[in-house]
């Protein structure tokens, strides 16, 4: 008998229990939705009604919002009147996510929380997936727990633990801080340790040692410590999980190094941490501090020696043994011989597979020496050749020594740290000095040798380093100083002079010849010669020498006069010359393009697809191959380069090697208004106006001239190429596949391919023949 009956419209489907006890909800034949109120006996619509009937439905509250899940036979998945999948062939709903498998034979799992339910609903993201049987279906997953219960097309059922499952779980471990059941989950789950830390690494860094009490066994610590990585698992491994959260990297910084230093000093501060001796060792190891490592060992074996019958929990043995499985044993030895402790090497070589025959010798051979010489052996044969030096050089009797501190300073290149070392009234102090000089010499480096010479004592080899750097002003007081003769001396200042016009300081070598040697004619010649006018004229004027305007400045001026015309002429004349080919090439390219265009593959077609992935390939791979070779050494490199950019008619890129030719002589060109406006205004000084004009109007024809022909060598395709264009194809040309190998850098040459937006002509306009005012006649 029924306590209470209501009537329905239709055929009912399913009854399923509602968040409220006293209320369920009702499912119809047509996916229609009511509630059932049995407290007031009373049916009424539910918000919103199915798109079909559902076989399995459910209802859920999350964050206060009710949502409803249901599938149908058709194997369609809903979450309210959202359709989100349709190939879903059973769920389930966890205290913590929902499960799906699908006819793709996946299991997946998202949130049930109003984020992940809202990401299923709008972005089809349905969470992490891992394959599963063919055929498998959901039954239950257990609530607050990670086993999973699946139905296999046989009947049988299997139990599954899905991994994010045991990451919320161990999640929830780790904020509760109950790190021996987290790590118990971790090391029963294959769980990285790193996530110990990289969960939260501020609450693990303030809890540690909670950490360390909690877990309680060494052999556990000593696992977290080796498995530590730089690496925050939170972003790589487990990146899915922990989706929400953002990288901070203060905080993993240095993460293995930090960790090791709290964990250890958790342990120390424990009232038994000797029986944590191997979690302290793998912590040094970790920090690449072994020598602190085996320190450890070492004062362990001096209590042993101590404590007498005593014997504590970890022997210095056992501690050792432990310290080789985790390093290479000839590190470690080498990392004792390194702490001058032979007590220790001796032990280490005993506990690995040493034969005595190969160290014991040499250690009874360095236990015969004094203690300094002795440590510098040891740090020569360990190759810690600054410390070595620092031995050597506290050892008693420097002068026995010096010899072989020397050859170690020079093989070596420790001269500045020697330096330091020395006292600077010691001998070796100057020898210090001589060697390093020597060393600067060989590397070009003059002036540094000059003063580093001095520093030793050999004045003669400083003056010619001197000299040689040109500081003629260092020279003449260093000539003082070592009490040169007045002969002597301007046969100095001769030298001087040479070499200050060899590196084109005419100036610098006129005031020489002026004011020290007395030679005022030649002054002004060395004057003209860097065509220095001004100068000149002052020079001349101011000695009483207005002859040498006559004899010297005028010449001067019409042989630079001639040298510059003649420069204008030859760049006017190769301009044009290589323009004109620059043409010819591109037009002969253009005809060979059209030849072929009819034999050109479609753009859409599967062939030229393939043939164009070929002739790529092969084209990468030869520019490969051609990197390769070109960079040997920079003696190829070089031949490589001109080879490349030859001018040669017929060469591969002609065009290329025009276009660079064609930019240089741009800017040779423009990089002579200076050299002509000086020139011009020293003419007009002596009123040589028309020759000022010929060479002002030669230099602006020839300006115009490259100004107007910038267009047609840069053309408007050449310069918009750009990487986003494709290098091969049906439209390509040979012009803009060489343009995109030199802008891209594939030509393997320091050289670029220069296009039309630089400005090679500063303050012209490009699209303008309008030239500056430094471009006009002078006038006076």
């Amino acid at each position: 008998m029924f306590r209470s009956k209501a009537p329905l419209d239709s055929c009912l489907v399913s009854i399923v229990r509602t968040v409220d006890p006293l209320k369920v909800l009702l499912q119809m034949s047509d996916g229609q939705l009511f509630v059932y109120d049995t407290a007031r006996n009373k049916v009424s619509l539910y918000n919103f009604n199915l798109p079909e009937c559902c076989t399995k439905l459910n209802i859920l509250r999350v964050e206060e919002t009710e949502f409803v899940f249901g599938l149908s036979d058709r194997n369609r998945f809903y979450i309210n009147t959202k359709e989100i999948a349709n190939n879903v062939t059973s769920y389930t709903l966890h205290s913590e996510f929902i499960l799906l498998t699908t006819l793709q034979h996946t299991l997946l799992c998202s949130r049930l929380d109003l984020d992940g339910i809202e990401s299923l609903a709008s972005d089809h993201n349905l969470g992490t997936s891992r394959r599963i049987e063919r055929g498998a279906r959901l039954v239950i997953a257990v609530p607050c727990d990670t086993r999973v219960i699946l139905q296999m097309p046989r009947g049988n059922l299997e139990c599954i633990q899905p991994r994010p499952l045991l990451l919320h779980l161990a999640a929830t471990y780790l904020d509760s801080r109950e790190y021996r059941r987290a790590f118990e989950l971790f090391r029963k789950q294959r769980i990285n340790l790193n996530l110990l830390y990289d969960h939260n690494p501020e609450a693990f860094s303030s809890n540690t040692g909670h950490f360390v009490r909690s877990v309680k066994d060494p052999t556990w610590l000593s696992l977290f410590l080796s498995e530590l990585q730089e690496m925050d698992m939170t972003q790589t491994m487990y990146a899915g999980f922990y989706a929400k959260k953002s990288e901070d990297k203060s905080l993993t910084k240095n993460k293995v190094h930090s960790v090791c230093e709290v964990v250890r000093t958790a342990i120390l501060a424990l009232d038994d941490s000797e029986t944590y001796l191997l979690p302290v060792i793998t912590s040094h190891v970790r920090q690449q501090s072994l020598a602190a490592a085996l320190n450890v060992i070492k004062t362990v074996r001096e209590q042993e020696d101590k404590a007498g019958e005593r014997k504590p929990l970890v022997s210095s043995g056992e501690a050792l043994r432990y310290l080789l499985y985790l390093v290479d044993v000839n590190e470690l030895y080498d990392v004792a011989l390194g702490m001058y402790d032979f007590e220790l090497v001796t032990m280490v070589a005993a506990k690995s597979q040493k034969d005595p025959k190969e160290y014991l010798p040499f250690l009874n051979q360095l236990r015969k020496m004094e203690p300094h010489y002795q440590r510098y052996c040891i740090d020569k044969h360990l190759k810690r050749f600054e410390s070595a030096l620092h031995n050597i050089a506290s050892c008693s009797g420097n002068n026995q020594y010096l010899e072989e501190c020397l050859t170690l300073i020079r093989d070596h290149k420790l001269y500045t740290q020697a330096l330091l070392l020395f006292d600077r009234s010691s001998p070796a102090y100057g020898r210090i000095s001589v060697l390093y000089a020597e060393h600067l010499l060989d590397a070009r480096r003059p002036y540094e040798a000059a003063l580093m010479f001095q520093r030793g004592g050999d004045l003669s080899r400083a003056l010619q380093c001197y000299q040689a750097a040109g500081d003629w002003r260092q020279a003449l007081t260093l000539a003082n100083t070592m009490q040169y003769s007045e002969s002597q001396v301007h046969e100095l200042c001769r030298l001087l002079v040479e070499r200050l016009a060899e590196q084109h300081h005419y100036g610098e070598a006129a005031q020489v010849l002026s004011q020290l040697v007395g030679d005022l004619e030649e002054s002004v010649a060395m004057l003209v010669r860097g065509h220095m006018w001004p100068q000149a004229t002052w020079s001349a004027l101011s000695g009483q020498r207005s002859d040498l305007i006559e004899t010297h400045i005028k010449p001067g001026l019409s042989d630079h006069l001639e040298l510059l015309t003649s420069q204008l002429a030859t760049a006017r004349e190769q301009f044009g010359m290589y323009k004109a080919r620059l043409a010819v090439v591109r037009s002969t390219q253009q005809l060979h393009f059209e030849d072929k265009e009819g034999d050109t593959i479609p753009a859409d077609s599967d062939l030229f697809s393939d043939t164009t992935s070929v002739m790529t390939s092969t084209i990468a791979s030869s520019r490969s191959r051609l990197s390769d070779r070109s960079h040997r050494s920079s003696k190829n490199r070089r031949k490589q380069e001109r080879k490349l950019l030859s001018l040669k008619e017929g060469s591969p890129h002609e065009d290329l090697a025009l276009i660079r030719a064609l930019h240089d002589l741009v800017t040779r060109t423009d990089n002579l208004r200076d050299e002509v406006r000086c020139l011009c205004t020293e003419l007009l000084r002596f009123h040589r106006d028309k020759e000022a004009a010929s060479l002002q109007r030669d230099l602006v024809n020839v300006l115009k001239n490259m100004q107007g022909s910038l267009a047609e060598i840069w053309t408007s395709e050449l310069v918009s190429s750009g990487p986003h264009l494709n290098v091969f194809g049906p439209e390509a040309t040979v012009n803009s596949i060489t343009a995109k190998f030199a802008s891209s850098g594939n030509l393997n040459t320091s050289h670029t391919l220069l296009d039309g937006n630089e400005e090679f002509l500063s303050e012209t306009q490009w699209n303008g023949l309008a030239l500056p005012e430094k471009h006009r006649k002078v006038t006076m």
